[in-house]
């Protein structure tokens, strides 16, 4: 569902690293929707249409430099 506020997409394996990035975002009024791998950061992105995308260099199934690669390559690396 897209939102009326910005989104931020946030891609860390932590539970505590999603906590702390979602913390600091919506204390400025984002709206923050925590995955944790590449796979689930792709579909998020897919359905959210996001301001901007947070990741981890590490995550479990792809660094977040393939995770911006896959993006790019789908044309979504000009908004993310």
């Amino acid at each position: 569902m897209l939102s009326p506020f910005p989104v931020v997409v946030v891609a860390d394996a932590s539970p505590a690293a999603q906590r702390l990035c979602a913390l600091a975002l919506e204390g400025v009024g984002v709206v923050v929707r925590s995955v944790a791998d590449g796979t689930a950061a792709m579909a998020a992105v897919r359905g959210e249409r996001p301001a901007a995308l947070v990741a981890d260099s590490a995550l479990p199934d792809m660094d977040g430099y393939a995770l911006a690669e896959a993006l790019h390559r789908e044309g979504r690396g000009a908004t993310v």
